[in-house]
């Protein structure tokens, strides 16, 4: 188990993976029913993915295509 929550890793590093071209999110995830580090990517064949690391300070990270976010408008 991780020194520290995947809160507070995710608090350390949210800023430098969504910088990553392509990168679109990040946020607190699950994968066979234990906690990851989930990365949205716009699409999976970018050239972020290679850049995104396999874990963050022990916890596993999972890249899932969403493409792009959009914010909603009234």
């Amino acid at each position: 188990m991780p020194n520290e929550t995947i809160r507070r890793v995710l608090e350390r590093n949210a800023q430098r993976i969504v910088s990553l071209p392509g990168v679109v999110g990040v946020a607190e995830g699950e994968t066979d029913g234990r906690p990851c580090i989930t990365v949205y990517v716009a699409d999976k064949t970018a050239g972020a993915v290679g850049q995104i690391p396999a874990d963050l300070e022990g916890w596993p990270v999972v890249v899932r295509e969403s493409g792009e976010f959009r914010a909603l408008t009234d």
